[in-house]
Parts: C-alpha cells; structure tokens; sequence
C-alpha cells in the first residue's frame, strides 16, 4: 500500500469511512477519506461494547 500511495494512488477506505473525490475552484481533483455518517457511529459503539468486556467475541 505504501508504494501505491507514494505512486499518487489511493486505497480503499476502511470499514466506517468513505473515499470522496473532490473538485476545488482550480479543477483539480482530490481524492480523500472523510467518515461514513452511517456506519461511522455503529463502528465505534462496536468497539466500545468490545472494551466494556460486557461482550464476547
């Protein structure tokens, strides 16, 4: 992955986040990661329930 991202490349977004592709002002695209609204908060409440050790795995 490193030398993807090194080459300009981008990789694919985990689990809780979405990959954007943006446009600025001058026409130049940007690729990013931003946090997925739906799935961000399901992921953490997951790990938090996982570090309650109220849940197994």
């Amino acid at each position: 992955m490193d030398e993807k991202i090194k080459g300009g490349g981008t990789i694919r977004a985990p689990l809780g986040y979405q990959n954007v592709r943006r446009v600025d002002d001058k026409g130049r695209e940007e690729h990013t990661v931003i946090l997925d609204p739906e799935r961000a908060p399901l992921v953490k409440m997951a790990f938090e329930a996982y570090a309650s050790e109220q849940w197994t795995s």
